[in-house]
């Protein structure tokens, strides 16, 4: 209750609302009966640590570290372990990806305080005879993430919700095309088509054709990747930070004409 008036209040002496995406914005508007022409969009950006590597060594040492195959595909998922996330649905869709892969799935899963779902994630891939064709690997630094990231031959970000989707990001300013669900910040952050693929989420075939063609397409991986570093020139946080100083400079002008007004 006292967040709830804490929220009112905040929301009745604000000037401007930011937000990271057109769907949050969207839900704000809804949910709190906010104009949406006083809420502005300004996206996350990715840290600076996230970037191709020319290094290939690296992406074997993380391969060793967290103890997977040497030579197979990696199909990355960065987030929670929550469902969400729909990772049931990711697991349904690779049980027909044919063909040597290996998922990744990095994420918190020990000490996910939002309703984790890691023991039924378990029990499906036993169920569908995935289990060793999977690896959690808990909490990751930036540092491993970066090498993760460099290592696989894509993202994988299946979630029936998102804000916005900071390893999407991540993930294509390290030139890693990404597969990704038609949703909320997700749908304006990836180019479809040309830096990943938008699929609905409620669709596993689709997810998996996408999946396979990423798998077997070697070039069309790299031309996906070259153009994702290109397409995230504009999520940098210095295009991020001077869009936000732009609008303090538009309030200032705008409290600037009301006091003269006001006198």
């Amino acid at each position: 209750m006292a967040r709830r008036i804490k929220t009112r209040l905040a929301l009745r002496r604000a000037d401007r609302l930011v937000t990271v995406s057109q769907d949050a914005r969207r839900q704000l508007s809804d949910i709190f009966r906010y104009p949406a022409e006083s809420i502005t969009v300004i996206s996350e950006g990715p840290d600076p640590i996230f970037r191709p590597l020319i290094d290939e060594s690296e992406a074997a040492n993380i391969r060793n570290r967290f103890q997977l195959p040497p030579d197979v595909p990696l199909i990355l998922y960065v987030g929670g372990i929550s469902p969400h996330k729909n990772l049931q649905g990711l697991l349904r869709a690779l049980e027909s990806v044919p063909g040597s892969w290996h998922l990744v799935l990095v994420g918190d899963y020990q000490n996910d305080s939002f309703w984790g779902c890691y023991s039924e994630l378990v029990a499906l891939l036993g169920d569908i005879g995935l289990s060793a064709r999977v690896t959690f690997t808990g909490f990751v630094t930036d540092e491993e993430l970066l090498h993760f990231y460099n290592a696989s031959a894509m993202l994988v970000l299946p979630s029936m919700s998102e804000g916005f989707g900071l390893p999407l990001v991540e993930a294509m300013a390290c030139g890693v095309p990404v597969v990704a669900s038609r949703v909320g910040g997700l749908a304006s952050t990836v180019s479809d088509g040309r830096t990943g693929y938008l699929i609905p989420w409620r669709c596993p075939e689709p997810f998996a054709e996408k999946i396979e063609l990423l798998l077997r397409n070697e070039p069309l991986r790299r031309a996906l990747g070259r153009a994702a570093v290109e397409h995230m020139r504009s999520y940098s946080w210095s295009a991020v930070s001077a869009r936000l100083c732009r609008l303090y400079g538009e309030l200032l002008e705008e409290a600037a004409v009301t006091s003269v007004a006001g006198d």
